[in-house]
């Protein structure tokens, strides 16, 4: 029988787990891509991490060939390498940028990672490895973009890719499925409620089982907060990097200090995603923090997150929501600067984003 790419779907992580196991003789290693955990990239990250430094150690010309979108997709990578190509995209600061990605980039990232993994498993002999993706329903955009080059490109007989997830999925066309019935619960009821709920908090709210996230939401508000800050914490000591753009904004949105801290986390967020050309992203982490924050009190991180989210609306080619944004701004805000330069974006807009009969 001709080897094809699994979607497995099923209500429980213990279950797609378990299908994924008994799929494929040879799984790599199980890698979730929920947006909760990390936001771009998240899971297809963590696997690239797995891989890369092993293949620039022992092929080090095909490590350097993808290189670029390699340290895109997970710049933890620049631990065991200095980039080698760089632009002024890349190495200028935040103030001085006039430029941006276009929108294609991600696509690109996409199919580059794809031609590194075209490149290693080239000639491979034997049964073909597998790698697993779970909570791909609840992946971040660019992990799905990358997912759905992947199953169109990849071969599974080298490399057979097992996509999990609790929904369905309208881009994983062509893979083999399995779906599995709900299972009854098998979790330990005799738990406190407190400790469940610890332990959903703990796990960044993701696939918890249905006992845990109802002692969750039965939790007292100010318990579950605190236990958001304590976890913000730790991720924040000597949590991946990751986690900056995922689990980390995450927790500090529901902490004990949303308008402060959760602000900063998701304007420092939307700020990372709007330069490295993560629209998507940028657009979800702006909205979040437009929603916390208060215009009056903190104009700053106001303006910042209503002018990223607009310029990431601009290049995903969504001028009119953007034009939108910025006379919601000229109507909350009295300063000159922030009217001056409302008034220069919406030039900008009508001038080359907008049909010439929007701008009349």
């Amino acid at each position: 029988m001709e080897p094809r790419h699994i979607w497995i779907k099923a209500g429980r992580a213990a279950q797609r787990r378990a299908a994924a196991a008994s799929s494929a003789t040879n799984v790599l290693g199980l890698h979730d891509c929920h947006r909760n955990i990390r936001g771009p990239y998240g899971g297809c990250a963590d696997f690239l991490r797995s891989i890369a430094p092993a293949v620039r150690e022992r092929n080090p010309r095909l490590f350097s060939r993808h290189e670029t979108a390699l340290l895109a997709a997970a710049p933890e990578l620049r631990e065991i390498t200095a980039p080698r190509r760089e632009t002024l995209l890349d190495t200028a600061s935040a103030d001085e940028r006039i430029r941006f990605h276009p929108r294609g980039r991600t696509l690109r990232i996409a199919h580059g990672i794809a031609d590194f993994l075209e490149a290693l498993t080239a000639g491979r002999d034997g049964p073909a490895a597998a790698v697993f993706f779970d909570n791909a329903d609840h992946a971040d955009q660019t992990t799905v973009e990358l997912l759905g080059v992947l199953l169109r490109r990849t071969d599974p007989s080298r490399l057979q890719l097992l996509i999990g997830s609790a929904g369905d999925l309208d881009w994983a066309e062509g893979c083999s499925a399995i779906r599995l019935a709900e299972e009854p619960d098998t979790e330990d009821g005799s738990c406190a409620d407190e400790v469940l709920a610890r332990r959903y908090i703990d796990a960044d709210c993701v696939d918890g089982g249905p006992l845990a996230l109802a002692a969750y939401e039965r939790a007292d508000p100010a318990l579950r907060a605190r236990r958001h800050g304590e976890r913000a914490a730790r991720l924040a000591a000597d949590g991946p990097h990751g986690a900056r753009t995922g689990a980390l904004p995450f927790h500090l949105e529901r902490g004990t200090e949303p308008q402060t801290a959760g602000v900063a986390a998701l304007e420092e967020a939307a700020r990372h995603c709007l330069l490295s050309g993560f629209y998507h992203s940028a657009v979800e982490f702006a909205e979040r923090g437009l929603g916390l924050v208060d215009p009056r009190t903190d104009h700053r991180s106001w303006w910042n997150l209503l002018t990223g989210l607009a310029g990431a609306l601009a290049a995903l080619d969504r001028p009119e929501e953007a034009l939108a944004r910025y006379h919601e701004a000229r109507a909350v805000t009295v300063s000159p600067r922030a009217h001056m330069a409302a008034a220069g974006s919406i030039a900008v807009l009508l001038a080359r984003h907008l049909p010439l009969r929007d701008a009349t």
